[in-house]
């Protein structure tokens, strides 16, 4: 992946599902950057810093640089984005990029000022080609993108109902 579309579209790859009211770290290793393992948490109402404390730590455990993504809904910039930023600061992790998106759209997000003042740039959809590589490499390995978090509970979840009795019988 090239550039802050290629890694908007590898998100939902790597996690199964598309993003909302989610803080997504992405570590990236070595000289070309590869991304390394990716954490995802629910963005919480306001302050969470020993959060932000543990994604430094992984960060610093698996990453020569991050990146941070914002899925939000609302306007409000969520305080853990900036507990987030304030802690790899602290524990020296570079971070190579920050991003909040909403309604469709991604700015750069390093502080406050920067992100009120980018227009925004869309989210790669269907139709750009890295996310149609990335959708065919997943096809290829037998895996897919669900619409959401709750598609993925539900592809998960055991059986229920008439097939839940049939299950207990055995």
């Amino acid at each position: 992946v090239s550039g802050p579309a290629g890694l908007l579209a590898v998100v939902p790859t790597m996690l199964g599902f598309h993003q909302s009211n989610s803080l997504v770290l992405m570590c990236l290793s070595g000289d070309r950057r590869r991304v390394g393992p990716v954490a995802r948490v629910d963005l919480p109402p306001g302050h969470d810093r020993p959060l932000a404390a543990r994604l430094a730590s992984h960060a610093l455990n698996y990453a020569d640089e991050v990146v941070v993504i914002s899925y939000q809904e609302r306007r409000r910039r969520p305080p853990l984005l900036d507990d987030l930023l304030g802690a790899l600061a602290r524990a020296r992790v570079d971070v190579m990029d920050a991003m909040v998106v909403r309604g469709g759209m991604a700015r750069p997000a390093l502080n406050a000022a920067m992100e009120r003042a980018h227009p925004g740039v869309p989210v790669p959809d269907s139709d750009d080609p890295q996310v149609t590589a990335l959708t065919a490499a997943g096809a290829l390995a037998g895996r897919g993108v669900l619409a959401d978090r709750e598609q993925l509970r539900r592809s998960i979840a055991g059986p229920s109902g008439h097939r839940l009795r049939i299950a207990e019988r055995w």
